[in-house]
């Protein structure tokens, strides 16, 4: 089991709180910053600015990290565990055909690593996929650089 990060909990203003608390109940950005009282323009580019280096994005994902160890300590599971699940979910989707399930178990992989971010609005980081489809003599790459891609 990981230990709690021992960074203080950053103060944060009252609609940050309300931003980091919707994230993290599993709202995407854009509508956590809606449901926070964020204008609609700052709502849709709250993802990126999260990205950026400023005082704003040092408090709110130094809360978001903090909140998250403390779900994962409290859990008893680290990443470790979490990948490993993923890990068989993605050979169980290959075992029994399943591409949608494999490629939601590479999504929440890419996520839980930190190479994706799911959020409407806001640049994605790009990322490869290794699917091997039965039946097929070769694993397939893809280069995904946003959701949409890797849906068509």
């Amino acid at each position: 089991m990981s230990e709690a990060i021992k960074k203080p909990l950053p103060q944060l203003k009252e609609r940050e709180k309300l931003l980091a608390d919707g994230i993290l109940g599993g709202k995407n950005t854009t509508q956590a910053a809606r449901d926070a009282g964020y204008a609609e323009a700052t709502a849709k580019n709250m993802a990126q600015r999260l990205r950026l280096e400023s005082a704003f994005s040092d408090r709110v994902n130094t809360y978001l990290e903090i909140k998250r160890s403390e779900v994962m300590s409290s859990t008893g599971r680290n990443l470790e565990d979490w990948l490993k699940e993923l890990e068989a979910a993605k050979q169980y989707a290959v075992e029994v055909k399943n591409a949608n399930a494999r490629v939601k178990a590479v999504e929440l992989e890419g996520k839980a690593l930190g190479h994706l971010k799911d959020d409407k609005g806001g640049a994605e980081t790009p990322f490869f996929i290794n699917i091997t489809i039965p039946g097929n003599d070769a694993p397939h790459t893809i280069d995904v650089t946003s959701k949409a891609e890797l849906l068509s």
